[in-house]
């Protein structure tokens, strides 16, 4: 726990003047003191701070448990279930990781004071081994071990239970860990600590995930092994069957409204490249909580200029990044970035230097943000996905990755495999509609590629410019997109230049109003990158080939 309270006798559980606990502040002999609900941590005579619950070690070989015939009223059949037994007079669970391997065990010694050992890091959810996610099934989630296998032999271990490995101080960052595995199932009901503590982790928790997908569990006793133990196990049961959804404050009227006017700030922009001057003029930038689409005829270089700005954005932003290209392997997304900072086109140079292309790659993907995150989140699949897994999947890059900005590439792809039973105008209003509310409830931003239908006299691959009307698939794009940008350019022209330079134009910008042809974007062949291009000279071309 960072202090040596194991060298020291422990005395008697006292309040806590931090949280207010009335029975989780252990006393030891060395006049320190440890909480167990809020981690708060007091040095005799030398201070105090704030720190992890629990002990680490390495070199880990799990220990043998005991199971007795029962723990706190837990019969042996559950704790057999669960892992849950004796060593060395101390109670003993095993953890494991995600792939069901044990990683950890978790002491619980006189005093309710915990201990580690091995692997904690790698540890999932308790008792989280024992299930898969199932969305026909809710899962009760509890603030310790004890409370979780006393729900789960009030139902007979039938049905899905786990706990937080660390009490309701980490619960918030277990459960983002978790999140993934947790948004598998129907709902989550929430049975923590009915104290001050609980409560508020709780409400934390709750607010991780997607409106009414979670449910307090409201106890008449502190939690649900004292209901077991009280022998009020049929209304430990009715608590949990009527479990309310968690709904936050959020009706306001009256003076309420204006003090959020009063203290509403300016909805900040996050500028494109500079070689996007006019862009930038035009709309700002990018904001959170916008969806926006990018779209162009094929190989015109929407997405090289995707991976430009997510490059720009690790560059100029403290935003980490989830990256969802669907069109092809994480391989050639991550290749990609890396020549974007090298300056080079690394598919066609036999002649780079392994260890330089390494280091770089090394750079990007090892980044973390001071959570220890990683700068950039990529999505590991080729092609179609279904519908609700990505939503819960960008759920968890912005909740349990902290990205801010999510790619998408891009919608063509998603509703072919979203099953539209023939009718695709329907199923592409349902993701764009599904896509935009995710901006609102997770404050991210995301950027859509979307690809255009054939309704032009010139064709896109020739200059043609785009319209929202050319939007492939449904008047729902251009309603609910905050901003939406084309690129054009002419592919067969028989100058060079002007075969590599794009129009990039804005088709909306409901943050500025402002409209119409931005950049000229000049693709350079080396570098593979877009660069600040000139308006090409296609009027003094055509009288030169006329002879005039």
């Amino acid at each position: 726990m960072g202090m040596k309270n194991e060298e020291a006798e422990y005395l008697h559980k006292t309040n806590c003047e931090k949280c207010g606990s009335s029975d989780a502040n252990a006393v030891y002999s060395n006049g320190n003191t440890h909480c167990f609900s809020c981690s708060h941590t007091s040095f005799n005579n030398t201070g105090s701070f704030s720190t992890d619950r629990v002990l680490k070690s390495t070199g880990y070989e799990p220990s043998h448990i005991l199971i007795p015939d029962s723990i706190r009223g837990i019969n042996k059949s559950t704790l057999e279930k669960f892992k849950y037994g004796v060593v060395d007079k101390k109670h003993c669970t095993y953890y494991f990781d995600t792939e069901g391997n044990i990683v950890a065990e978790k002491y619980r010694k006189r005093g309710k004071e915990f201990a580690w050992k091995g692997n904690a890091r790698e540890a999932t959810l308790f008792g989280q081994q024992l299930w898969k996610p199932n969305k026909k099934l809710s899962i009760t989630i509890t603030e310790g071990e004890i409370d979780a296998m006393s729900i789960s032999q009030l139902q007979n271990n039938k049905f899905p239970v786990v706990s937080v490995p660390n009490g309701a101080a980490a619960a918030k960052k277990d459960i983002k860990k978790n999140m993934e595995f947790l948004l598998g199932f129907k709902e989550i009901r929430l049975c923590f600590d009915n104290d001050d503590v609980g409560k508020q982790a709780a409400r934390e928790v709750s607010a991780l995930f997607p409106p009414k997908f979670v449910k307090i569990v409201t106890l008449p006793l502190k939690d649900a092994n004292d209901m077991l133990k009280e022998g009020r196990a049929s209304e430990l049961s009715q608590a949990l069957m009527s479990a309310k959804p968690y709904t936050p404050d959020g009706i306001l009227s009256g003076t309420s409204i204006l003090e959020r006017l009063s203290n509403e700030t300016q909805a900040e922009s996050f500028p494109f490249p500079d070689f996007m001057e006019i862009t930038n003029e035009k709309t700002k930038g990018i904001r959170l909580s916008e969806l926006d689409v990018y779209t162009s005829g094929t190989g015109s270089g929407k997405t090289t200029l995707l991976k430009q700005l997510q490059y720009h954005y690790y560059k100029t932003t403290n935003f980490n990044q989830a990256l969802i290209h669907l069109e092809e392997p994480l391989e050639h997304t991550a290749k990609d970035l890396v020549g974007i900072s090298m300056e080079t086109r690394l598919q066609l140079r036999d002649d780079i230097d392994k260890e330089s292309y390494m280091t770089k790659a090394k750079e990007i993907f090892e980044a973390v943000d001071d959570e220890g995150n990683s700068r950039f989140a990529l999505y590991d699949s080729f092609g179609s996905m279904e519908s609700e897994d990505l939503y819960n999947k960008i759920r968890f890059m912005v909740k349990g990755l902290d990205c801010k900005i999510i790619w998408l590439d891009h919608l063509s792809i998603l509703v072919s495999g979203m099953g539209n039973d023939g009718d695709e105008r329907r199923t592409i209003d349902k993701i764009m509609h599904e896509l935009k509310s995710l901006t609102i409830e997770l404050g991210c931003y995301i950027g859509l590629v979307v690809h255009l239908n054939n309704n032009t006299m010139t064709p896109f691959e020739n200059g043609g410019i785009p319209t929202v009307n050319n939007l492939r698939g449904s008047g729902g794009i251009k309603q609910l997109a905050n901003s939406i940008y084309a690129f054009s350019r002419n592919q067969q022209a028989d100058d060079e230049t002007e075969r590599n330079t794009s129009l990039f134009s804005v088709l909306k910008c409901r943050y500025t109003g402002m409209t119409g042809p931005a950049d000229y974007l000049f693709y350079n062949g080396f570098t593979g990158k877009l660069e600040k291009g000139e308006k090409p000279n296609t009027k003094e071309k055509v009288e030169e080939d006329h002879g005039f």
